[in-house]
């Protein structure tokens, strides 16, 4: 069994509502939702002479648009595209303590763990590229594209 661990929302552990952003797209994400605005107004946030200027903030979303996440709630676009990333160290140390080879008590367990990895960035359809050719993925109760990255669909 593979087990998918959504990076959107808030974890019972986090302040605030998380986007999932991370930082491996953070750049390409404002460059892709941003206003142009932002350009002109804060030149520093990116290298002039390094990058087209047709693709610097080249869309129509300003800092403090409001954008939907569900449950009839929104957050303002600069503040989702800049949420921390997520850490999921209390999750990892909860499953290992439940599920490592022993439990507290010295008594083996049912589940063994075989492996665990952080694949960000497509993780339902990366899978693939990790396991044997002879094996079959059946995905069930795939996870929802984040809000985040429905807008930058949209832009």
């Amino acid at each position: 069994m593979i087990v998918d661990l959504a990076s959107f929302g808030r974890a019972s552990y986090e302040s605030e509502y998380n986007s999932c952003m991370g930082l491996n797209g953070l750049t390409s994400a404002q460059h892709n939702v941003f206003e142009s605005e932002l350009a002109r107004k804060y030149p520093e946030r990116y290298d002039g002479a390094g990058m087209c200027k047709e693709l610097v903030y080249s869309w129509n979303v300003r800092l403090d648009d409001p954008v939907d996440i569900g449950r009839n709630c929104t957050i303002e676009a600069g503040k989702l595209v800049l949420s921390s990333t997520r850490t999921y160290a209390p999750i990892i140390m909860e499953i290992l303590s439940k599920y490592s080879n022993t439990t507290s008590g010295g008594t083996p367990t049912s589940i063994s763990i075989h492996g665990m990895i952080l694949c960000s960035g497509g993780a339902q359809t990366k899978i693939l590229h990790f396991i044997d050719e002879s094996l079959h993925v059946i995905k069930v109760n795939m996870i929802t594209i984040p809000p985040l990255f429905k807008l930058i669909q949209e832009q």
